[in-house]
């Protein structure tokens, strides 16, 4: 067997079938793929995740992870911890998908662990991180993940949600942007900061420098801003349009600001004729509105 597909209902007390399950991955060295679905699982502790961290460290072919935990409340950043140290042992892997959204124990701490052992995975080429709703992870983890992501050269794809993760700033933002800056492989990106009201033109105006930097990036999708952001003005979607001129590899964009109210609706449309105008780039999507 190659490929491992479980999906898990909620349950009392699920970390004995997580324990019984780490056992049973440990005498399936040979598999290249796994996808485990713990939605709503709310049981799940870091004893569980402890449990299958450590089965990780005995795959030595695996090519693919995705892991569910959406509202697993009781995870924490020591859950995370546990999880990723299991990661450094994938010399093979190549697509990492995490979705940790409305796991309300988790913080920056949690990025971090999860920085320091990401950025051992040379050949790593698709990463998916989800955050959603974690208000508690700031600058700070934002900054730690920036610094491990400028260690994996061989990422195409890289998609991170940060929604309504509301004490992300420019600071922040701009350290993405400096990570951003050291992929050169990079094809496809995919940022979420919904409801970030922190974030300013200045944090946009860096981003889209970054992006200019990557000149095999083929499609950027960015979705920032609220209907109470003010600090969000059409000086964004300017300095998107001059930097997104640079890239010629470029076939795919989107942009959300989520009704911002200093976005104008005439300023929305000039950016998109002009992008147009360009030829190359088959997909242009400019709104202020989700």
């Amino acid at each position: 067997m190659q490929s491992l597909n479980l999906s898990f209902s909620r349950g009392d007390n699920l970390d004995p079938s997580l324990q019984n399950l780490a056992e049973g991955l440990k005498t399936l060295s040979f598999l290249k793929s796994i996808n485990l679905n713990f939605d709503h699982c709310s049981e799940i502790s870091d004893q569980g995740l402890k449990s299958l961290g450590e089965a990780f460290k005995t795959l030595k072919v695996l090519q693919s992870l995705n892991l569910d935990l959406n509202d697993c409340y009781n995870i924490t950043d020591e859950g995370v911890k546990n999880l990723s140290q299991g990661l450094r042992a994938f010399k093979t892997l190549q697509s990492i998908d995490l979705n940790f959204s409305n796991c309300d124990s988790i913080a920056d701490q949690g990025l971090k662990s999860l920085s320091e052992n990401l950025r051992t995975l040379e050949g790593l080429q698709s990463l998916n991180l989800d955050f959603t709703g974690r208000k508690s992870i700031s600058d700070e983890g934002l900054k730690d993940l920036s610094e491990g992501l400028k260690a994996i050269n061989s990422l195409k794809d890289f998609s991170l949600n940060l929604d309504t993760c509301r004490y992300i700033t420019d600071e922040g933002l701009n350290s993405l942007s400096e990570g951003l800056k050291e992929l050169s492989s990079l094809q496809s990106i995919f940022l979420d900061f919904y409801c970030c009201s922190h974030i300013t033109d200045e944090g946009l105006k860096n981003l889209g420098k970054a992006f200019e930097t990557l000149s095999s990036l083929q499609s950027i999708c960015v979705k920032v801003g609220s209907s109470s952001c003010k600090k969000i003005t059409n000086e964004s979607l300017k300095s998107f349009g001059e930097s997104l001129t640079e890239l010629s590899s470029l076939r795919s964009i989107t942009l959300a600001f989520g009704d911002c109210p200093k976005i104008t609706d005439e300023c929305v449309e000039t950016l998109s004729e002009d992008l147009k105008k360009l030829g190359y780039i088959k997909t242009i999507k400019i709104d202020n509105s989700w």
